[in-house]
C-alpha cells in the first residue's frame, strides 16, 4: 500500500466550498473521471471526508482514522485549508488517485463559479432509462449501468490484495516492491528512488574514492568540527561496537572507514 500527501490548491479550495467551515464531507456526482478513482461509477455520488486542519500532522491521526471508518469506500481524506491524503494498492494507484481526485476537485471548484453543485444528480444532460419509449412496452429497453460490485479492493486498501507477482524477483537485479508479509512500509530515499543496494554499491564507493580528496578541501575549521561529530559518534556506540575495537586514529578519514565499513548511521557521516 501508499500513501501520498500533496498540498494541492483545488483540494485545499474544495475545502472551502462550504462557506461556513463545518462540513465534514464534499459530494461530487454524475462526472466521468468518477471512475477514476475506485468504486465508483458515472452516476455514483462520491463523498471525500473533510477533517480540520492541526498544527502539526501527527495530530490529525485521530481524525484521519474515524474518517476513513466513517468513509470506508473513498480512497482519500482531504484536510481543511491544507490538502489530501490519497492511497493505492502501489505507487501507480496511488498516484492515479491524486491525479483524479484533483480533477474532481478542480471541476467541483469550477462549478461552483458557474452556480452549481458538484454533488446534485442533474435535472437534465444525462440518460436516463425511463426517458426512452419502447413500443414492446419496454421489454427491449437497454439494462442500467450496473455499479462496480467486484470483490476485492478498488484502490482503497480495505482489505489483503494478493500481490504475490510483486514480491517475486524473477530476475537478479529485480527489487520487491514490498517486502513480504509487510503491513506497512515506511521510506526514505534509499529503497523509495533508488534500490536499497544502491547506497552501497554506488554511493559508499564513490565516497571513499573522493573521501581524501574532498577533505583535503575543508577548512580548518570545518575540519575541526567534522571531526569532533565524528568522534561524538564513535563515544556513543555501544562499547562491544566492532568500531570501537579497532585501532583508531583520530582523523576524519580513519572514522568515516570504520563507520562505513560497519554500516552506522552516524550524524557526523
Amino acid at each position: 500500500m501508499c500513501v501520498i500527501h500533496t498540498h494541492s490548491m483545488y483540494a485545499q479550495l474544495a475545502t472551502l466550498l462550504d462557506p461556513t467551515e463545518k462540513s465534514d464531507v464534499i459530494r461530487i456526482t454524475h462526472l466521468e473521471m468518477l471512475k477514476g478513482v475506485g468504486n465508483h461509477s458515472y452516476d455514483s455520488v462520491l463523498e471525500v471526508p473533510i477533517i480540520d486542519n492541526r498544527p502539526t500532522e501527527d495530530l490529525l491521526a485521530e481524525q484521519l482514522d474515524a474518517a476513513i471508518l466513517k468513509y470506508p469506500k473513498c480512497n482519500a481524506v482531504l484536510v481543511r485549508r491544507h490538502g489530501i491524503y490519497a492511497w493505492g494498492d502501489s505507487w501507480e494507484q496511488a498516484k492515479a488517485q491524486c491525479e483524479s481526485f484533483d480533477y474532481l476537485f478542480e471541476t467541483a471548484v469550477k462549478m461552483k463559479g458557474m452556480g452549481l453543485d458538484s454533488g446534485v444528480v442533474p435535472v437534465s444532460g444525462t440518460y436516463r432509462d425511463e426517458d426512452v419509449e419502447m413500443d414492446d412496452g419496454g421489454s427491449n429497453s437497454p439494462p442500467a449501468k450496473r455499479q462496480k460490485t467486484e470483490e476485492g479492493p478498488a484502490f482503497n486498501g480495505s482489505s489483503a490484495t494478493n500481490n504475490d507477482a510483486d514480491l517475486e524477483c524473477s530476475d537478479k537485479t529485480d527489487v520487491p516492491i514490498v517486502p513480504r508479509d509487510s503491513k506497512v512500509l515506511l521510506l526514505d530515499i534509499e529503497g523509495t528512488t533508488t534500490s536499497i543496494s544502491f547506497v552501497k554499491d554506488v554511493l559508499f564507493p564513490y565516497v571513499l574514492k573522493n573521501l581524501e580528496s574532498y577533505v583535503d578541501k575543508m577548512t580548518d575549521e570545518m575540519k575541526k568540527t567534522t571531526l569532533a561529530e565524528l568522534i561524538a559518534d564513535v563515544e556513543a556506540l555501544d562499547a562491544n561496537h566492532v568500531v570501537k575495537q579497532i585501532n583508531l586514529q583520530h582523523t576524519i578519514i580513519d572514522i568515516v572507514k570504520a563507520l562505513m565499513g560497519s554500516d552506522v548511521k552516524a550524524t557526523g557521516l
